[in-house]
């Protein structure tokens, strides 16, 4: 619990030393956010390099809607399946699948 406060507070006084200001729950969460958008974001970008042919890509990162092959378009989307392949995931990877929400267009499994 330490180490959570110490990540999510701030030093007070001038020299930093002392007892720490705590972020409020809503910074917190700002923060928690923005980390999730970078990672997803760097990646996506991981994915686009490693599988960087249109077909490859394609074909590892879409869903199908009918009889089309319709490919992932958000970061999100394309981060979470590759950390799926690649066998690393985040504690926030799966969450909508557990609960059986709607993943751009498909329920997954």
């Amino acid at each position: 619990m330490e180490d959570f406060w110490l990540k999510y507070s701030d030093p007070v006084g001038r020299d930093g030393i002392g007892t720490r200001k705590r972020w409020t729950w809503t910074k917190i969460l700002k923060a928690l956010k923005l980390l999730r958008k970078e990672t997803d974001k760097w990646d996506a970008a991981r994915a686009r390099t490693k599988y960087g042919d249109t077909d490859v890509f394609n074909t590892h990162f879409s869903y199908r809607k009918g009889s089309k092959l319709i490919p992932f378009k958000k970061d999100g989307h394309i981060s979470r399946k590759f950390r799926k392949l690649e066998g690393q995931p985040r504690f926030w990877d799966y969450e909508e699948d557990e609960e059986g929400y709607e993943i751009e267009g498909e329920l997954e499994d």
